[in-house]
């Protein structure tokens, strides 16, 4: 049995308070049974996920699929376009490169401590959206 998932161009998007996000990829499946039947299917994964407690949990899960087909038969559109969470001017370039003088800090250490926490968290969703594709190519 082969369920192999190709997770492209993820993209995490963390709440402003830190507790939530959401994980948005296109995703490409490899499947075969043990007999010979083979397919192919694809889509996008857009998953949320929530902070309980001392970890990361999935919330909720989303699969729009967009192709399937046995392996010989050729791509069939099944789906429709699906909207991202997101605009194309809030992802690319996480930190824009500086431009002039440095500014003055007027954080407190408190708020760039909570910053921290946040890119953290936002880190420990994507280590969780990893641990989901291996598990789920794997059926584990």
């Amino acid at each position: 049995m082969l369920n192999i998932l190709i997770a492209k161009c993820p993209l995490v998007t963390l709440s402003v308070d830190g507790l939530a996000a959401k994980v948005c990829y296109n995703g490409m499946r490899f499947q075969s049974d043990e007999v010979g039947g083979t397919r192919i299917q694809g889509g996008i994964y857009e998953n949320e996920y929530v902070f309980m407690g001392d970890s990361w949990k999935i919330s909720l899960l989303h699969y729009y699929p967009f192709y399937a087909c046995p392996f010989t038969g050729g791509w069939r559109n099944v789906g429709a376009i699906v909207s991202y969470h997101f605009i194309p001017d809030e992802a690319g370039i996480p930190i824009p490169p500086p431009i002039g003088d440095a500014q003055n800090i007027t954080s407190t250490l408190d708020q760039r401590a909570q910053r921290i926490t946040r890119l953290n968290n936002e880190e420990a969703v994507r280590n969780l959206q990893h641990a989901y594709g291996y598990y789920a190519s794997r059926r584990i």
